[in-house]
């Protein structure tokens, strides 16, 4: 018999892989402005926000940008980064991520997924994997999707798993009661599913019927 558990996933990293996106984004945007982008910078500028991201980029420009200027560069990024992602397909699902999600199901666990950037969410929806989760939830921010996913599926926060790559998310998840998994980005889905079963009889089981 499975456990009373419910395992929450915010996917990208985990289950998803969009990173090379990102940067063929960005890399894209600066090319039609005229400016050099790079791996190495890229990875300097992991964990800005966008605008910040943005500015970084166009302060190597050979010109100033207007504020409208700079909207209309970050909605094309945007734009560039939703077509790349979409022609990624079935490729953006990591390897591992399809059987991770069947064992845990096999193991008695309900599963969610919360999408907290909304295309690779979109992305998710159209996969395979689709199959395997019970409820995803696009509302406006973490704490609202994470609550959506335990009241769609009637668990208590305790019996909740949240994993995550995100420190900032995993910290929601806390404060709503539930428990989380801080993940290293990229980490091998072999690994992360074993660590996620040793979780799993730490959970309350269902009463014996």
């Amino acid at each position: 018999m499975g456990y009373a558990v419910v395992v929450i996933f915010d996917p990208e990293g985990i289950l998803t892989d969009t990173s090379a996106c990102r940067f063929g984004a960005w890399k894209e945007m600066a090319r039609e402005q005229g400016i050099a982008y790079d791996p190495v910078w890229d990875a300097q500028l992991q964990g800005l926000e966008e605008q910040a991201w943005l500015q970084s980029i166009l302060s190597r420009g050979h010109r100033g940008y207007s504020a409208a200027e700079r909207m209309a560069l970050l909605t094309r990024m945007n734009d560039l980064y939703d077509d790349l992602l979409l022609q990624m397909g079935d490729s953006a699902l990591r390897d591992g991520a399809e059987h991770m999600l069947r064992q845990l199901k096999k193991h008695g666990a309900s599963l969610g997924a919360v999408m907290t950037d909304g295309m690779p969410g979109r992305v998710l929806n159209k996969l395979p994997v689709r199959e395997c989760f019970q409820v995803i939830s696009r509302r406006e921010d973490m704490a609202s999707q994470l609550a959506d996913v335990q009241l769609r599926l009637r668990a208590a926060p305790a019996d909740c798993l949240l994993i995550t790559t995100s420190p900032a998310s995993a910290k929601v998840a806390r404060s709503l009661g539930m428990q989380a998994m801080l993940c290293g980005r990229g980490e091998e889905n072999a690994v992360l599913l074993q660590q996620i079963l040793a979780v799993l009889p730490d959970f309350e089981k269902p009463e014996s019927t």
